[in-house]
């Protein structure tokens, strides 16, 4: 239950933070690369090499 109320959070709050830099990104492409660039530095896996 705290799980799941904490993943709803953390998705609410990081769309929050998508929102307010997103301008800075002009095309919508790299929008998105952003996005998933962030999401990925913020999943469960060990070791990153971005």
């Amino acid at each position: 239950m705290i799980d799941d109320l904490a993943d709803t959070t953390w998705d609410r709050e990081l769309e929050d933070l998508f929102l307010r830099i997103g301008h800075g990104f002009g095309r919508a492409d790299l929008r998105s690369r952003m996005r998933d660039y962030v999401r990925a530095l913020l999943g469960p896996v060990g070791r990153k090499n971005g």
